[in-house]
């Protein structure tokens, strides 16, 4: 369960953020449509904390990953259930198209010779 430590502390980070940009707490986030709330958040989290959350659905952790969780992680998650629910966001090419802009990215940075990133 530790592995999903890290993804909790940056959903939760996130929807600190997010609270404070909308000025808002937590119990008035239901007043705020939940897609465009997981959408905003899911795009600015890191593709490896994406990655965990995704295995947790996938590995059916979510009841003893429950006990980790704050309650701004818990919304978040029920969020991510309601998108598995109504694919409102393709989290799979969401995580796809985040490790490929993560590659090309570090593509320059190797040390080794030049080359074609269209390869890639």
């Amino acid at each position: 369960m530790e592995k999903y430590i890290s993804a909790f502390n940056e959903i939760d980070l996130l929807m600190e953020e997010l609270f404070e940009i909308l000025k808002i707490g937590l119990g008035e986030i239901n007043a705020y449509p939940g897609e465009d709330m997981f959408r905003i958040i899911v795009n600015k989290t890191e593709v490896e904390s994406l990655k965990s959350i995704n295995e947790m659905f996938a590995k059916n952790d979510f009841s003893e990953a429950h006990r980790l969780m704050s309650p701004n992680v818990y919304i978040f998650v029920n969020w991510w259930c309601d998108n598995l629910d109504f694919m409102s966001v393709n989290i799979s090419s969401l995580i796809a198209s985040k490790e490929k802009a993560l590659i090309i990215s570090n593509a320059g940075k190797l040390p080794f010779g030049n080359f074609d990133k269209k390869i890639l």
